[in-house]
């Protein structure tokens, strides 16, 4: 960036010096009252080089929404193994001479059980997920810019005495 600062006054003061001699000569013309005066052109042909090497960086907040629709099927057999523990008492009736008596049977055991789950679904998912983004962009401008420059300055500057008509 300093280049390009210190192309640009250079220019400046290309165009301050002309527009001082410009000015400069027809001051002078108009103090010493010349009456003659002759016109200059002075052509400036100059392309004025820029270099930008500079990251300009600006916020971006913004939300995206992202629609999906996808079928998944899951096929899955589920072993489950087991036991269920069984302690309890029952009643059995026994058929005695006197009648039927009831007699407590207790019972303590395990009942181990295996078996297999299948499972096969298919799932269909509709669904629009909001993804939010706040985040700072950097974008990097790395350009040299050619300004070409092209004017006439016309410049009135007054005739010297020595080469004055009057003079020869």
């Amino acid at each position: 960036m300093g280049d390009f600062f210190s192309k640009l006054s250079k220019f400046i003061f290309l165009i301050a010096i002309l527009g001082i001699f410009a000015y400069g000569g027809y001051f002078y013309g108009q103090m010493v009252l010349q009456e003659s005066l002759f016109k200059v052109s002075i052509p400036i042909n100059q392309n004025v080089s820029l270099e930008l090497n500079q990251i300009v960086s600006f916020p971006l907040k913004t939300q995206i929404d992202v629609p999906i629709e996808k079928t998944i099927r899951i096929q899955k057999i589920i072993p489950i193994t087991s036991s269920i523990p069984i302690k309890t008492q029952i009643k059995v009736p026994m058929n005695l001479s006197t009648g039927v008596v009831y007699i407590d049977v207790p019972i303590e055991t395990v009942f181990p059980f295996s078996t297999n789950f299948t499972l096969d679904e298919n799932i269909f998912i509709s669904e629009n997920v909001s993804v939010p983004i706040d985040l700072f962009l950097d974008v990097p401008i790395n350009k040299t810019l050619e300004i070409p420059i092209s004017s006439i300055v016309d410049v009135n500057i007054p005739i010297p005495d020595w080469m004055n008509k009057e003079n020869f």
